[in-house]
Formats: C-alpha cells, structure tokens, sequence
C-alpha cells in the first residue's frame, strides 16, 4: 500500500545522510596514520557487525577500504566498502535513539498520555536493534503501531481527509459486478514518467557508471504501448533493453565518466494498459500440473527471499489439514494470512545486509508489508506444491503512485490467479463510518482471485536477476522498483545515489473528448 508522506520525507531524509556518511570518514581520515593492514581492519569490522556493534563496523570497514586502497588492492578495497555501506543501511533505517523516538510519538500521538507512548517502546513487537552498547528504532515505528491496534489506527486517521481505500473499493466491486463474464476487463491506460538525474560532484572523475532502468513488461493484464522511450545525452550509453515477454523490464546504460563535464540525466516515458481481473474458478475443473515443467520447478523452488522451510511446510499443513484440490488450499492459506500476520512496514534494507529472508521474517515476527507477507504466502503456498510468486511493481489507488507487491498461483486450465493479502487486510483501515461491516468483509474477500486496474508490473517474482548482474552490494535484491545504479570508481553507495536522483509519476491518460 501507499507509504504515508511523513514516512516518504523520513525515508529520504535518512538516505541523504546515508550518501554523506558514506563519504565522510574518509574525508577526515588520514590513511597514512593507519599502521593496521587492510585485513586485520577487516576482520576486526566483521567481528564486529556480527556483535550487532555497526557504526563500529562502519568505521573498522572504511579504515580497511583506505589502506587497500593505498595497497593498489582494489578487489578487496571494494569489498571492505560494501560492507562499510551494509552496516551503514542498518544504522540508517534504525535511525531513531530513545529520546528520538519518545518525540516521534508524541508528535504523531499527542492525546496519549506520555507514560502510555514510552512503554510502547519497551513492547517486544516494536523494531529495534541494540548497537554499540545503544538502543535504535526503526524509523517507521509510529505507523507500525497504529497497523497493530486498530484502535489507535482509526484514532488517528479517521475523518482526516478523503477516505481513499472506500472511495476506490466501491468503483472496483461496481466494474465487477459489470464484467459480462469477462476474466480481463475495465481496463485503464497510463502514462509513466520516470527522470533519473546525479549531479556531475556526485561520481568519480573516472570510470564507468553502470545504470539500470525498470520499465513495464507485458503480463495477461498489462499490455505496452511500443518501447518505452529513452532520452539522454548520448544514446551510445543505451546497451540493453528487456523484451516484452521478459519476466522483469529494465533499460541497461553504461556512461563513460572520463571528461564528462554535465549531469547524468536520463528521463524515460511511456504508456501501458492494466486490467481489472476476475477469476471464477471451479475446482472440478482445475487440472493436473506438469511436476516436471520448467515453470513449475521454478515457482515451486525454496529460492532467495520465498523460503520454503520444513518450519512452513508445517505450518501450512496445519492450516489445510486433509484438504488437496489447490485453489481450496490457497483459499484457506489466504484467510490464514489475513488472521494472522500483521501488516508492519518492514526494515527491508536491514534484512537485505544481514542476509535474512523477508518469507522468514513474516513467520518469525507475524508481521509484514505487502512485498514481505507475498512472500510468505507465496511460501506457504510453495510448500504444499502450488507454484507461487510475488509480483512486483506499483500500485495507482486514487492518483497515487505506490510500490506495491502482491501474489499469484498457479491454476491449470486457468492460469496465474491473483492474490492480495495486504489490499485484503487495508479494508481494515477503511474508516468506521465510511462501509457496513458486510461491505468491509466482501472487499476483503474481493482481494482472493481478483484484482483491481490499479496496478503496474514491472517484475513477475521478487529476486529476479538484471543483465548484466551489478557488480556492487544492491539496496534491495528482491525489489526493482527504483533506478539500480553502481560504479566501482565511486566511494559512495550508487544504490542510494540513484534511488534519491529518481523521480517517478504514473497518471491515467485521460481519454480525448
């Protein structure tokens, strides 16, 4: 779902101090002064990262990459920089001391007593992280909290504004009830517009700056409108383009830093069509799957950040019982998820650096957002043999422009049918006043084989690979979403340069008169 403003401002607030942090040591630090080699410096840092203790890490790590670079060993320089920048993203989303944290509340919660809001923090459900003898919080804890007390949600949000969620929910269960039969209809059209511009003072005077651009790929509810279109200085830095038909849509550039004197400023456009979706699935009439296709093995593997643990297995086989026809077993696992799992905006970047597996996440903490509980459901799903996968892109509900994740199975004779869990749980947020509680059940339950025009697909699963594979540490491997950019002559973390460069805006195209 949307992220609300104040969390967009934090998140880019955070990543500029992350740009600047990434630099700043090594401006202050005098190489010569180190008597450690680059690898005890190294080490030393690893030990500490795995004691929790990052902002040490960072410094150990940057005082490895200086004296391998000084050594002319630029392999293992590059490496004492990725990890100085992993322990970087941790800091940087768990952002907030105590004291920080105690005012974040009490902006956000002036009419709960102060005594009230400081035990929240001590709740073992809130994010936080203990490094270098400190207490941090992640920076979204105050809208995690009202995600996990409905109360506390519609206290703050009831009656402020427009209520998107009901305003939106009861054009898309009119456009259903009109379909005719139809498994694709009401169809939209819109136009994306992405601007990608690093100021020349943030890349290395020399060396090559690798750049990938997502852009949409066709899928049975999307369709593309030509290639989408590139406009930059030189279109010799234009290498690659993802077809159509590919499972995730990037433009690949490679612009050569040498006597480059302006800004890289690179600036895509173009239009798609997304389709409303409604499955109406008789079980009798599912049939077999091909065990050994492909396909099938693909969305059926334990892979990357959908682990199929024999801790799911278990869990999923609890929840289904004897039931075997999959559509059934993907209905109950859907409730399931609803039930049980928490929505939480979810420390991503943290798990990326410390290897952890969003499916896992969700199980262990029984909380999510919507790219990490897709996961999970997709792991769930995977675990009894119904190939699954978390698609990725943007979400469009009421205007906005979203990142978003949702799910779908596999069905014979049907295709892939979709699943939202999270759009199913945010009819939750949906005012009190504003539906029936019948209406809010019916909207939930909409979110089980149908889904709304709102949507842009950029990636079928998560963990998807780029061509050419970045040769640099990515800010999320799972999620393309944003510009990944890398660079190996930079000192800073190219991730984040491009991620806080990028502007991005999807709008209806409005049908002429």
């Amino acid at each position: 779902m949307n992220a609300p403003l104040n969390r967009q401002i934090l998140a880019f607030s955070v990543l500029l101090v992350l740009i600047v942090s990434s630099v700043g040591i090594a401006l202050f630090m005098n190489p010569s002064q180190n008597e450690d080699s680059g690898k005890d410096l190294y080490l030393a840092g690893m030990r500490e990262f795995e004691n929790s203790n990052y902002n040490a890490a960072s410094d150990l790590f940057n005082r490895s990459y200086q004296a391998y670079k000084s050594a002319g060993e630029q392999e293992l320089a590059r490496q004492s920089l990725e990890w100085k920048f992993r322990a970087d993203r941790i800091l940087l989303e768990y952002c907030l001391n105590r004291e920080q944290a105690e005012v974040l509340l009490a902006e956000v919660y002036h009419w709960v007593p102060s005594e009230v809001r400081s035990s929240w923090l001590d709740d073992e459900r809130v994010e936080r992280i203990v490094s270098d003898g400190g207490e941090r919080f992640f920076y979204g804890i105050a809208e995690n909290l009202a995600f996990r007390n409905l109360t506390l949600y519609h206290e703050l949000h009831d009656g402020r504004g427009t209520d998107i969620y009901a305003a939106v929910m009861k054009e898309i269960i009119e456009a259903d009830a009109k379909r005719e039969d139809k498994t694709y209809f009401n169809q939209t059209r819109f136009i994306a517009n992405g601007a990608l511009a690093i100021p020349r003072g943030a890349l290395p005077a020399t060396g090559t700056l690798s750049i990938w651009i997502p852009v949409p790929i066709e899928t049975a509810s999307q369709e593309i409108t030509g290639y989408p279109m590139v406009t930059i200085q030189d279109m010799r830095w234009v290498k690659a383009m993802s077809l159509p038909t590919a499972d995730i849509g990037y433009v690949y550039l490679e612009v050569p830093l040498d006597g480059l004197q302006e800004d890289v400023t690179v600036s895509v456009s173009y239009s798609f069509t997304a389709y409303q979706m409604h499955f109406d699935i008789d079980p009798s009439a599912v049939g077999e799957y091909d065990r050994s296709s492909p396909e099938y093995l693909k969305y059926t593997a334990s892979h990357g950040n959908i682990l199929v643990t024999e801790e799911v297995m278990e869990e999923a086989r609890a929840v289904v019982g004897d039931e075997t026809d999959p559509y059934v077993q993907a209905k109950l696992l859907y409730d399931y998820v609803i039930g049980n799992i928490s929505y939480s905006y979810t420390p991503h970047t943290s798990l990326e650096a410390l290897g952890i597996a969003e499916s896992e996440y969700v199980r262990e903490n029984r909380r999510g957002d919507c790219g990490a509980q897709s996961m999970y459901y997709c792991a769930l799903l995977r675990s009894l043999g119904i190939p699954a996968r978390s698609t990725g892109g943007y979400q469009m509900l009421g205007g906005g422009t979203g990142t978003h994740f949702w799910a779908e199975f596999y069905l014979p004779n049907y295709g892939w049918v979709p699943v939202d869990v999270t759009g199913a749980e945010g009819m939750d947020w949906i005012w009190l006043d504003s539906v029936t509680p019948e209406e809010r059940e019916r909207y939930k339950e909409y979110y089980f084989g149908n889904l709304d025009n709102c949507r842009y697909v950029i990636q079928k699963d998560v963990d998807e690979s780029l061509w050419p594979e970045p040769d640099t540490f990515p800010l999320l491997s799972l999620a393309f979403q944003y510009p990944m950019a890398s660079c190996t002559t930079s000192d800073l973390d190219m991730p984040v340069v491009a991620l806080d460069y990028w502007e991005f805006v999807i709008t209806p195209d409005a049908p002429k008169p």
